[in-house]
């Protein structure tokens, strides 16, 4: 590779990672340009608390009560039960296939 072929490389990879950091970063430094440099560290715009009357978040046991109840035994019988339901469809399936 010639040294004006390097050169021309390098240039393009600083300017595809000025442009990349420039895409990663530019948001948050448009935001902050937008609103102002703030250097006391606290709002210069005091908000008004929220005031939410929404319900409580439900909670896993009143959206799926059967789903908590679940112990390493129930999951072990359900597991052999698909075992034997896959293996008899798979036994079912070769068994068509042969006749």
């Amino acid at each position: 590779m010639s040294r004006r072929s390097g050169s021309c490389l390098r240039c393009c990879l600083v300017i595809f990672a000025v442009i990349s950091a420039l895409c990663v970063s530019g948001p948050a430094l448009y935001w902050r340009l937008k609103k102002g440099f703030n250097l006391k560290g606290g709002s210069s715009i005091s908000c008004t608390p929220c005031i939410c009357d929404c319900p409580p978040p439900l909670s896993l046991l009143k959206l799926a009560p059967g789903l908590a109840n679940l112990s390493i035994t129930d999951v072990n019988l359900f597991y052999k039960k698909f075992l034997k339901n896959t293996t008899t469809m798979i036994q079912n399936h070769v068994g068509f296939m042969q006749i």
